[in-house]
């Protein structure tokens, strides 16, 4: 696969409402073709691919709230991030941190709970911060701050 490939199988990924009342056999053939471009390219390849998706084509709180949900059925909370909260706050920024205000914006804060422990942030693991809230997190709120220092 080349580069223009892995952009095309992205937006055909994610350019889909994650709510589409999909067939089974609709659903796996999605997530073969998620697990096609990791095994394809690895996964910093993909995650740079899907970031970069999430940074030019969602452009709305509603279009990052899908992304998101898709992000996690593709199963992206599973592999490590070199900087999780800058992804995970350009997400908050995006949604003007107010990702209750979404219809199933939650997903942001499974893929937080999910990936920054792993990534050697404790603060977010739930076993031992059980009141652990992504848009209440200093990290978190420092690098959205960043965002729209960098877009004023």
């Amino acid at each position: 696969m080349t580069d223009d490939k892995l952009k095309a199988e992205t937006a055909y990924l994610f350019s889909r409402n994650w709510e589409d009342d999909l067939t089974e056999e609709q659903e796996d053939e999605y997530t073969d073709r998620a697990n096609a471009l990791i095994a394809t390219y690895g996964w910093p390849k993909v995650f740079e691919a899907w970031n970069n998706y999430l940074h030019t084509e969602c452009g709305t709180p509603e279009a990052v709230a899908n992304f998101a949900n898709l992000y996690w059925r593709y199963g992206g909370q599973d592999y490590p991030i070199t900087d999780p909260h800058k992804f995970l706050a350009y997400m908050l920024y995006k949604m003007n941190c107010r990702m209750w205000d979404y219809d199933n914006g939650y997903v942001i804060e499974s893929i937080a709970i999910t990936i920054l422990p792993r990534e050697g942030y404790p603060e977010a693991d739930l076993y031992l911060n059980p009141y652990y809230a992504l848009d209440q997190d200093p990290k978190i709120l420092a690098e959205v701050e960043k965002y729209w220092q960098q877009n004023a």
